[in-house]
């Protein structure tokens, strides 16, 4: 389950689940309706927010992402973002910045596996690696057990 989401102002955003109701993506609250308290979202073919139930048929949830980004330090040259296979391997991509919430939380900023564009990662099932770090001594957190290999790095 490796989702992203756009950094919010609110420090949370609403889980919403594929049409078999496995993990899907999150997209990001940005205020809460004064009246009901609803997490609300942008609709943008109306150009206007509503509630993020009546957004998506699949709304799952409302999360906390970890408190509302306050900053960004970028990250140095060589840290890498592994992407766990559940054959043992991994995908590196390069990891951009660390963006720090209000809770003190880091949380990894860089491109997606597949070369989507650069994004907030959940570190869920992903492993961020020093340039020092041998990956191959790294546990996968998909299989509990070392990585075997890489499958590439973009």
């Amino acid at each position: 389950m490796n989702m992203s989401w756009e950094p919010s102002s609110t420090g949370h955003a609403v889980y919403i689940v594929d049409q078999s109701g496995e993990a899907g993506r999150l997209e990001s609250v940005v205020a809460w309706a004064p009246e009901t308290g609803d997490a609300l979202v942008v609709d943008n073919k109306q150009g206007r927010l509503i509630p993020a139930r009546d957004a998506y048929s699949n709304f799952h949830s409302v999360q906390s992402t970890y408190g509302a980004v306050v900053s960004t330090i970028q990250a140095p040259d060589g840290w890498r973002l592994l992407w766990s296979q559940r054959d043992g391997t991994f995908t590196a991509t390069p990891l951009l910045a660390w963006l720090i919430t209000s809770c003190g939380s880091h949380i990894p900023f860089a491109q997606g596996e597949d070369g989507e564009g650069p994004q907030a990662w959940h570190l869920d099932f992903l492993t961020a690696c020093a340039p020092d770090q041998d990956p191959t001594k790294m546990v996968n957190p998909l299989t509990s057990e070392n990585f075997t290999g890489q499958r590439h790095i973009e």
